[in-house]
């Protein structure tokens, strides 16, 4: 099985930015400030402005509707963790054109009825990085492995998640 936890610096730059950008989302809902001109600053300057709002509604979908805590990390932290990485593959399979298995993966994170509405949001992000020239690249080694439902390694042996709330970060030190 491969591993889904990996240096934020060997993630391409489309996908770092649009990690940056979900982080900066969850850190905004975290300490009750508004992160959206972040977002769509960041994604300005990359060409795609049109993709922070609907980002947001992404995140927002997923935050009302996940199964389970789904785990984003601070800002600061350098690697990329096994949720994360099933977010931005659900945006590289909207982006190819593949619904079905971004459906599947959102699947593993949501209800049925969230999944949906996340699928058809994440077809707006990957629809504005695409008309800026940005691709999100192939989904990542472990995707197929996450859509089938069944967890990493990393993911049985990880401390266990807080059951309130739904999306969720960690304390770092910028607390």
């Amino acid at each position: 099985m491969v591993p889904c936890h990996e240096d934020r610096q060997t993630v391409s730059i489309e996908r770092s930015v649009v990690l940056w950008c979900m982080r900066i989302w969850v850190l905004g809902r975290r300490r009750d400030i508004g992160a959206a001109w972040r977002m769509q600053e960041a994604l300005e300057r990359v060409g795609a402005p049109a993709a922070a709002p609907a980002l947001g509604a992404f995140m927002r979908t997923l935050r009302n509707g996940a199964l389970q805590p789904i785990d984003i990390q601070c800002t600061c932290w350098r690697g990329v963790r096994e949720d994360e990485h099933a977010l931005l593959d659900v945006l590289a399979l909207a982006q190819e054109r593949r619904p079905f298995e971004a459906l599947l993966l959102l699947r593993t994170l949501a209800t049925p009825e969230a999944a949906g509405a996340a699928l058809t949001q994440a077809q707006c992000v990957a629809a504005s990085l695409a008309h800026a020239g940005w691709r999100l690249g192939a989904p990542s080694p472990c995707m197929r492995h996450l859509a089938l439902g069944r967890g990493s390694p990393a993911r049985e042996n990880a401390p266990p998640l807080p059951t309130r709330g739904t999306l969720w970060q960690p304390q770092c030190a910028h607390d």
